[in-house]
């Protein structure tokens, strides 16, 4: 007879709530269910019949559960939720999925890249390829996601589960968690949600008394009134409203004969007296020992392990026969202490978590610590490379025996492995049980083998400070290491203090490391403090030693290429090919073809793409266009490298500005500000709102430039490189389309004290193109000013280069070679094809001195720039433009409703729009008269627009003039 009840009782408003959240996430609005309860209150049975419910719909359900056989298995329950998905719905070729698969390959095998030498990318990466996962599979029908036990999941577990509560709200997804009450990390988590009203938080209760004797019935498969009532009474007393102790009690009490079914009915033989809270252990103990000694010792090895056991490990620890193993282990599911799991053919797991606990209860330490032993043994011989989680496993066990030392180096182990595969977090947990375990004894080696990992978890996790805590750590194994040992050490606290910003500290830390290391350090040691104190010193903003950055970086490329060091290599390189920028493009071109090179060479996936996302950098300065930007990209959302592409789709959201396609650079810059924020990427958040904030300003919209601006400045831009950019190409620019020149100079020289301060790599704020046309214009500046700009690398930046040629068309033409400045119009013609805006700010200013001047065709640019400028919404430039046409005598364009239609040619030759309507008519060769029916104006009217025509246009009669307007393509 099976003591389960198949029937959820006593739930039915937590069903009705949870069946309400599944209705509104698939209408579309995703939802989170948090299920909190003790140990057995029925969490699991109200999530299952709430997945009956949802598969009968033709919902795509996916589950998975907590690992609790070793501590921070990181992913679990994810891998066996997503397994489950992909099994189901495939996606294998969804195209969608494709810049995802990389990172959910961490938890689908098959979608795993071979020879891929990258480390594992962030929580946060996976937490989005899940989400996208989900989104794409529930498309369709929905998608309901259960993960049960989270008080037993590691940190990345709970950090995922976090981001998807905060971002299923679009998508048709209902997630149900379960967790026990107790104080701990998931129930921060739920505490966390509902404060924030991002999910629902269920507290499970015990069962009333009516609930409590149906259950008891339905268990019985009886009625109510059939049972014995001093059954009853004791059952729900000592069950305390628990379904699972209400059923193991009821186990118990037939299992030993105390209740016994005569005739299809239920009669007490002897006493029914139990005794709380050792009810369950002796139930529990009481059908082990039926199973005999070796059936019993088996279940308490396995209990050992955790709630999920190998049978292989568990038959190696014990020596139980392979026969007498199969059926014991027939005989416990029978009697529903186990169950066969998830895992594979040769696992299974208790039926509850309760049930091992029960089994080690009545056992002493010493009896815990020899079975620990055992099993210690058999995982060592079945798997010697501790593969999986065995390492975790057999660091546990090797603690319970009290082995201290060899649990430390375990637990160290499995910290790298964790760290290796993208899991900071769960190897901080790992990394500092291995480091409070040493202080119990003092081995130098192995402290400091776990201090080199930890310090590294710790940054990666976003816990720098903690990480920079540890100092006195090292302090402690002054004396005890040799000076390279401890040097590597504070060279993983140095970019701890990079990574937190804190540039003293990380000089500091490098300082330390250069004097354990000695002048006579060995050959590549002092590889990694080059490179990390280069990337230090070019980003610090006021360091006098900013300039010895290149040649650390040199130093360690040397090193790096002899040992071999390809990451280091790649660092250094990224050094260098930088500051070469404000040299010369062809050497930065160089090295960073050189690192794309070594990334090739070892496989460095991600440096690759970073390398080449380097090198679409410099297409875009040099030429203005995407050039490898597009291979970028396309690269990075293959090997899931998601903060490289959101790099990369910055930069082309940054050249769709510069090409006045300003509603296509807000088409990347809103996906990849969602991605990057939901992945906390501040550099890139930063680097949109600086590209927000110039295409706003470029449209002559000061307050959502400001808007943008407030949040670079929010976001810590104030003390990036990118301000002095700001300054100049965006509130600069602004006042120079709202012709305010002086407001212009006055923010491009504000960059240009802050960049002669604290040089840098970005060379766009205006001081090396803008700045030097408007200070010619102004005759601030002359041939001297325009030949140390125009023999800089930044002034060949081809954005750059279009206002130095301009600056020189004006020398020129004031040295009285007109032929030369209007040579050099023409090459800032050219040069400015990409930039339209660009263009026409050149134009207009060259139209004014042109036309002071006496030289060039002013009024032809002046027509060109205005009719940007109309297009664009700029009226104050604009305006500046018909002055300038005013001044001139030339006719002035209307710009009337219709402007845009006139081709290009006529409008810069001052054909309005009815000129235009008249000159269409024209090539129907019909009189002024029916022309001005047509148009509904006077045929007097007609006769002045076709004698205005005929002098704009250069034509002699009507005649010539109407054979040109029926050669006209419109």
């Amino acid at each position: 007879m099976r003591l389960i009840s198949s029937a959820l009782l006593g739930r039915d408003a937590e069903l009705t709530r949870l069946t309400d959240a599944l209705r509104v996430a698939l209408n579309g609005t995703g939802q989170t269910a948090l299920l909190v309860g003790e140990a057995g209150i029925g969490k699991s049975r109200l999530a299952l019949e709430l997945q009956r419910i949802a598969e009968a719909e033709g919902v795509l359900v996916c589950h998975g559960r907590t690992s609790t056989t070793a501590s921070s298995v990181p992913f679990r329950p994810l891998a066996e939720a997503v397994l489950t998905l992909v099994r189901v719905v495939g996606l294998t070729d969804h195209p969608e999925l494709a810049p995802y698969r990389p990172a959910l390959g961490r938890l689908i095998p098959e979608w795993r890249e071979r020879d891929d030498a990258r480390r594992g990318e962030s929580v946060l990466v996976l937490a989005e390829s899940i989400l996208r996962l989900l989104a794409v599979a529930s498309r369709d029908n929905g998608c309901l996601i259960v993960l049960e036990d989270l008080h037993d999941a590691d940190p990345e577990t709970l950090a995922v589960v976090e981001y998807l509560i905060d971002n299923l709200g679009q998508h048709p997804v209902l997630l149900v968690a379960t967790s026990r009450p107790e104080v701990g990390a998931a129930r921060e988590l739920a505490e966390s949600a509902l404060r924030r009203r991002m999910a629902q938080v269920m507290e499970l209760g015990p069962l009333d008394d009516d609930a409590v004797n149906q259950l008891i019935a339905h268990c019985l498969e009886s009625a109510q009134e059939t049972v014995p009532p001093i059954v009853t009474a004791q059952v729900r007393r000592d069950g305390d409203g628990n379904p699972f102790v209400v059923e193991e009690l009821l186990a118990g009490l037939v299992g030993a004969g105390h209740l016994v079914r005569r005739s299809r009915v239920w009669t007490v033989d002897g006493s029914v007296t139990t005794k709380v809270p050792t009810t369950v252990v002796v139930s529990v103990t009481e059908r082990a020992e039926r199973l005999g000694e070796a059936g019993h010792a088996l279940l308490r090895g396995a209990a050992t392990l955790g709630r999920r056991f190998s049978v292989e490990v568990v038959q190696r620890a014990t020596g139980v026969d392979v026969g007498l193993l199969r059926q014991v282990l027939s005989t416990a599911v029978r009697t529903q202490l186990i169950v066969p799991d998830e895992q594979g053919p040769e696992w299974y797991a208790f039926r509850h978590a309760l049930t091992a606990d029960a089994l080690l209860a009545p056992l002493l330490p010493s009896e815990r610590a020899a079975l620990a032993g055992e099993l210690a043994v058999a995982i060592e011989a079945l798997f010697p490379t501790l593969d999986g989680d065995w390492c975790q496993h057999l660091a546990q066990l090797k603690l319970a025996t009290g082995d201290e030392p060899a649990a430390a180096s375990l637990f160290t182990e499995a910290g790298r492995r964790a760290l290796a595969d993208g899991a900071p977090t769960s190897a901080v947990t790992l990394l500092e049980k291995a480091r409070t375990l040493s202080f119990g004894w003092f081995s130098p080696a192995l402290r400091a083998e776990t201090l080199e990992p930890l310090l590294s978890a710790l940054t990666e996790s976003g816990q720098t400070e903690r990480a920079l805590e540890m100092e006195k750590d090292l302090e402690a194994l002054a004396g005890h290491l040799d000076g390279a040992r401890l040097a590597a050490l504070h060279t993983r606290m140095a970019e701890a203090a990079a990574v937190a910003g804190r540039w003293r500290d990380g000089l500091a830390q490098v300082a330390i490391a250069r004097r354990l290391l000695g002048p006579d350090a060995p050959p590549g040691r002092s590889a990694p403090i080059d490179v990390i104190e280069a990337r230090i010193l070019q980003d610090v903003p006021d360091d006098p030693r900013v300039g010895e950055a290149e040649g650390l970086a040199r130093r360690a490329l040397e090193d790096a290429l002899r040992f071999p060091l390809p990451e280091v290599g790649c660092q250094a390189l990224e050094v260098l090919g930088i500051a070469a920028r404000r040299r010369s493009m062809a050497e930065s071109e160089s090295l960073f073809q050189r690192m794309l090179d070594l990334a090739d060479e070892h496989k460095l996936s991600v440096w690759r793409v970073t390398a080449l996302s380097y090198l679409g950098g410099n297409d875009l300065l040099a030429d203005g266009v995407a050039g490898r930007l597009h291979q970028a990209r396309e690269e990075s959302a293959r090997i899931g490298a998601l903060p490289t592409l959101c790099t990369v789709n910055g930069l082309l959201s940054w050249l769709a500005v510069h090409h006045g396609d300003y509603a296509g650079s807000q088409a990347i810059v809103e996906p990849c500000a969602e991605l990057a924020g939901r992945l906390r990427l501040r550099q890139v958040n930063r680097y949109l709102s600086l590209v927000s904030a110039v295409s706003a300003a470029h449209q002559g919209r000061r307050r959502d430039m400001e808007t943008h601006l407030e949040a670079l400045v929010s976001a810590g831009g104030e003390d990036t490189h990118y301000l002095p950019v700001a300054w100049g190409l965006a509130e600069g620019f602004y006042e120079l389309i709202e012709e305010n020149r002086a407001g212009c100079r006055s923010k491009i020289d504000q960059a240009r004290e802050r960049e002669r301060r604290f040089p840098s790599a970005y060379t766009l704020s205006g001081s090396f193109g803008l700045g030097l046309l408007l200070e010619v214009l102004d005759r601030d500046a002359g041939w001297a000013e325009h030949d140390a700009i125009a023999g800089s690398m930044p002034g060949l930046v081809r954005w750059n280069l279009q206002f130095v040629v301009a600056a020189r068309a004006v020398l020129h033409a004031r040295d009285g070679d007109s032929i030369a400045a209007e040579l050099a119009v023409a090459e800032c013609h050219d040069v400015g094809e990409p930039f339209p805006l660009g263009r026409a700010i050149v134009l207009r200013l060259l139209a004014e001195e042109a036309l002071d001047g006496g030289w060039g065709n002013p009024v032809a640019w002046a027509r060109t720039a205005g009719e940007y400028f109309h297009r664009a919404g700029l009226g104050t430039t604009g305006a500046a433009c018909r002055s300038i046409l005013r001044r001139a005598g030339a006719s002035v364009p209307q710009q009337r409703q219709g402007w845009e239609g006139v081709p290009a040619p006529l409008r810069e030759s001052g054909v309005t729009v009815r000129e235009f309507e008249v000159l269409v008519l024209l090539a129907e060769r019909i009189g002024n008269v029916e022309i001005g029916q047509r148009l509904f104006i006077s045929a007097r009217t007609v006769e002045k627009h076709v004698a205005s025509l005929l002098a704009k246009l250069g034509h002699a009669d009507r005649l010539s003039l109407c054979d040109y307007a029926a050669g006209l393509v419109f």
